[in-house]
């Protein structure tokens, strides 16, 4: 039996959030509320969908320098708050590797997670190098949902994960346990 190494409550900040900018449902402020008041978390990172994604309304470059300036504002508003909002996305990991926001964008914004919404059905080659490409930028923090796996909706897309992960410890990027 594994020994409990963390519990819910350990839980400092969630790191993937999707505001009504895109396909969530509540607005920035009323989520940063929540996660302070209601889970008693420190931070949160605003992690909205980007422009290739147009099912969940992707931003733009822009409309992230928006955002980001708007969460800029929210958090210097209030400073009492043991609380921080960080400016980020999730950007779409194109077919060939590349991400569909720019580096200089990408770069203005505290925290960035890539993720494949597309093209699932790649050979294990091809869809293992697209997400090491993604890995390797030095844009991105995070790699979201590295298998595809959906649990009980959706099987995984074909991943060398041994390989990504030896790639990910290179470059210091991390990578989402997703157990949604």
């Amino acid at each position: 039996k594994l020994p409990q190494l963390i519990d819910y409550n350990d839980l400092q900040g969630d790191l993937q959030v999707h505001s009504n900018y895109t396909d969530g449902a509540f607005s920035i402020e009323e989520m940063a509320q929540n996660a302070r008041i209601q889970f008693g978390l420190n931070y949160m990172a605003i992690t909205d969908h980007t422009t290739s994604l147009r099912l969940a309304n992707g931003l733009d470059a822009q409309e992230l320098i928006d955002q980001s300036n708007k969460i800029a504002e929210i958090n210097d508003k209030d400073k009492e708050a043991d609380f921080r909002i960080l400016s980020g996305a999730e950007v779409n990991i194109q077919k060939d590797g590349s991400l569909d926001i720019p580096n200089n964008v990408l770069d203005k914004l505290e925290f960035v997670g890539a993720a494949i919404h597309s093209n699932f059905s790649l050979p294990i080659d091809l869809q293992t190098n697209r997400l090491i490409e993604a890995a390797k930028n030095p844009s991105v923090d995070i790699i979201f949902h590295p298998t595809g796996r959906v649990i009980n909706r959706r099987d995984g897309y074909p991943v060398d994960i041994i390989r990504l992960i030896e790639i990910a410890r290179e470059t210091k990027t991390i990578l989402e346990i997703d157990a949604h």
